[in-house]
């Protein structure tokens, strides 16, 4: 069989192994929930949940976003401070004191590791990008994205004290979410947002990620293990045999 072959049949495999999905499990759904708070940065990895109307202290918003199955925004890029930054834009939240708490602070017990390597993303790995206004941070405080009371913003991050009452954001990585996980729930509160996890979906979508491997090997076996005929010249003519199909 051709190259050309071989490839028809992997594609129309997959073609059949998504349709097979997308009848047995619907729900996969790689866009960010619709409700109220909810968007994406120009980037698009990650679906932002943005309350603009509470304020918590960041162990508050650290308790917050895990309840809901989310972590808080964790910044790795200068794109993707740009992505928060556009999102932050525009809100009038008067409540919070300086802006909207990120998923950064001063871990005390670092303090060996100098300044920088001090100041770590909420689970506690280090820092791949940070935009720090002003002095060096004290020790064991947090930071926040300022945004003004007129709901600008450049994207600085300011120091603040942990116990400080600031802007609630989470995020969650896009891949990992379904649209169960964006059914909201009835709140206790207006402006709670309660999420449910789905492991067994999740483990249902590696089964079926696996049975797709396993397709795509099988047909590479059986083209590549195919016998190899041997053309043989006519004894009519002396011309060779011509391109094999």
């Amino acid at each position: 069989m051709s190259s050309q072959g071989t490839r028809l049949i992997m594609m129309k495999n997959f073609i059949l192994v998504y349709l097979l999905i997308r009848h047995l499990y619907p729900q996969i759904d790689c866009q960010c929930p619709t409700a109220t708070g909810w968007g994406e940065g120009p980037l698009g990895n990650f679906c932002y949940y943005i309350n603009q109307s509470i304020s918590k202290t960041w162990e508050d918003t650290l308790s917050f976003c895990s309840a809901k199955g989310l972590t808080m925004v964790r910044i790795k890029s200068a794109i993707e401070n740009t992505d928060v930054q556009s999102l932050l834009q525009g809100i009038q939240n008067p409540n919070i004191k300086s802006g909207y708490w990120l998923g950064v602070r001063d871990f005390e017990n670092k303090t060996n590791d100098g300044y920088i390597l001090r100041n770590r993303y909420d689970d506690g790995t280090k820092l791949l990008y940070w935009f720090f206004a002003g002095n060096v941070p004290k020790v064991d405080e947090a930071f926040a994205m300022k945004l003004s009371q007129g709901g600008v913003t450049n994207g600085i991050w300011v120091e603040q004290n942990r116990s400080d009452l600031n802007g609630v954001m989470c995020q969650k990585e896009k891949q990992f979410l379904t649209t169960e996980d964006t059914t909201i729930m009835a709140p206790t509160t207006p402006s709670e947002l309660f999420f449910e996890e789905t492991t067994t979906q999740s483990i249902m979508v590696v089964f079926y990620y696996i049975l797709t491997i396993l397709i795509y090997c099988f047909v590479i076996k059986e083209t590549t293990s195919a016998p190899t005929t041997t053309a043989v010249p006519s004894t009519t003519t002396a011309e060779l045999p011509g391109k094999f199909l």
